[in-house]
């Protein structure tokens, strides 16, 4: 019980602390990929291709910067890898798109007092995963696997194994801190680089016959598919085990230069925050979309007619055969081994302007790609732990103002001469 109270005490003291960080003076960017842009939390908000929703943890932590005056400049983009970060997240000048019509708006770095990041799933190819080894689809519009779920096994695992990924985190760490530190704030800059999640319950074989198949939800078509055995499901937990370790490796080079790893897995006392809200956990009957314990999101199952007559399904499918054409199997791999390559490839084939922000039912749209590639991504309750999370480090980092009058207190708390709010 005592442990409880603690811990409530500590999150309201996040959000009572957070809301007043020096925001009269305050600047600050989000950099990343996919995890960082909010596929699918809610509404779609910009970007095009980049995917940016409303209810991200960046979104999420600028909203409770309310006081005050401040610069929010949010960067993210779905599949952006560590070079693409790199070139265009690190803008001196704001552009209104780039590399093409399909991204935008791209803001500019900026000043920022504080940046926070999350990259390298992409690099690793774990889109390749989601394809091939869980919807079981090439890209989101359907059709065959690229590769096989152990042939895609294969080549995540080289990634995450090559020494060049923690490589280029670690230069892309240290551009991002360069380029912080050439700001007013100087040393001061702080820099928080968030992990990833495990997404498996490993605790029971109930998921052991159950598919995540796209063409096999609602009703199973009768076909072969991955199915989620304990076995798979550790191999891809400890994945993401391999990815942050690299990613805590490329932040450990940097340590003394400001920056942070941000364990988003992690409560305040150390323990399993994602217990109980990962897919195949005990009593869950699998796939549920519907599960409101779960902290991500699952595929949006529809019959297949369903999507057939989706003007934005149409236009990717119709852009994918352009680029692939009579290309075999072996050869579409040869060009395009990471998954993003591939679908930037199917993006770049859509005429200009042939999708909108909202798609209509007659037009094809951003919200409804983001519809689908939210899968495996994090629902709003997710985002606002990381959230969490962030704030909790930043206010160490960064210590608040104390509150010793009335003027300055959150709404329902009382502030005295000790300076700290007093909150429920």
């Amino acid at each position: 019980m005592f442990r409880l109270i603690l811990l409530s005490c500590l999150i309201s003291g996040i959000h009572s602390l957070a809301i007043h960080p020096r925001a009269d003076q305050l600047e600050w960017t989000s950099l990343g990929d996919s995890y960082a842009s909010g596929v699918g939390s809610t509404d779609y908000v910009d970007g095009g291709r980049c995917l940016r929703y409303n209810e991200s943890y960046p979104i999420l932590v600028n909203k409770d910067i309310s006081t005050g005056d401040h610069i929010f400049n949010h960067a993210p983009c779905s599949g952006a890898l560590h070079n693409e970060i790199a070139e265009w997240q690190l803008l001196d000048e704001k552009k209104n798109s780039g590399p093409n019509w399909q991204y935008g708006p791209r803001p500019a770095f900026g000043n920022p007092s504080f940046a926070t990041l999350t990259a390298g799933g992409d690099d690793i190819d774990f889109p390749g995963i989601i394809f091939n080894c869980i919807v079981d689809v090439s890209l989101w519009f359907g059709g065959p696997t690229r590769r096989t779920c152990e042939d895609q096994r294969t080549y995540s695992w080289g990634r995450l194994q090559d020494p060049a990924l923690v490589s280029n985190l670690t230069s892309l760490i240290q551009k991002i801190v360069e380029k912080g530190r050439s700001r007013p704030i100087g040393d001061k800059f702080k820099l928080y680089v968030t992990g990833y999640p495990k997404f498996f319950s490993a605790e029971t074989r109930e998921c052991d016959n159950v598919t995540f198949a796209r063409s096999a939800n609602p009703v199973d078509d009768g076909k072969e598919h991955p199915r989620m055995t304990l076995e798979v499901r550790q191999e891809f937990n400890n994945m993401s085990d391999t990815l942050n370790a690299a990613i805590r490796s490329a932040v450990s080079n940097n340590a003394d230069k400001g920056v942070t790893f941000i364990d988003i897995e992690k409560d305040n006392f150390g323990d399993d925050a994602l217990k109980g809200h990962r897919y195949c956990e005990p009593g869950v009957k699998e796939p549920d979309p519907k599960n409101t314990e779960l902290y991500l999101w699952h595929y949006p199952y529809n019959d297949a007619k369903d999507d057939q007559s989706d003007p934005t399904v149409a236009l990717l499918e119709n852009s994918y055969n352009q680029v692939v054409g009579q290309l075999s199997a072996q050869d579409i791999l040869n060009r395009w081994p990471n998954t993003v390559d591939m679908q930037n490839a199917m993006f770049d084939a859509v005429p200009e302007n042939g999708i909108q922000d909202k798609a209509t039912s007659t037009t094809a749209g951003w919200d409804s790609i983001g519809f689908r590639a939210r899968v495996f991504h994090p629902q709003v309750a997710y985002h606002r732990f990381i959230r969490d999370r962030i704030f909790s480090q930043y206010n160490q980092d960064f210590p608040p103002t104390p509150c010793t009058s009335q003027s300055c207190c959150p709404s329902g708390c009382t502030c005295g001469p000790s300076g700290v709010p007093v909150c429920g």
